[in-house]
């Protein structure tokens, strides 16, 4: 009914999923360490290497979004670094 109309609603806010994540985090970390951290390394690496210049526009699902970003923002430093 009505709840879980507003639980769906509440959990489009970038924050509330931010939340959702720490908790899920702390309650299952090999669940999340699967099902959200390796897909986000993944879809920034795939990203990265087959848009390697300029803007990338790219639909994940919300629960990604952070993690996607987080990952972009790291291998972005990573490509900065001089070679050894």
């Amino acid at each position: 009914g009505d709840g879980l109309a507003e639980a769906v609603e509440r959990l489009k806010s970038r924050e509330q999923l931010r939340l959702l994540r720490q908790y899920l985090n702390s309650a299952a970390p090999e669940v999340v360490e699967v099902m959200l951290h390796q897909r986000d390394r993944l879809m920034a690496r795939r990203l990265r290497q087959n848009c390697p210049s300029g803007t990338v526009v790219a639909v994940v699902g919300a629960a990604h979004l952070d993690g996607v970003e987080r990952e972009w923002l790291a291998l972005e430093e990573l490509g900065r670094l001089p070679a050894k």
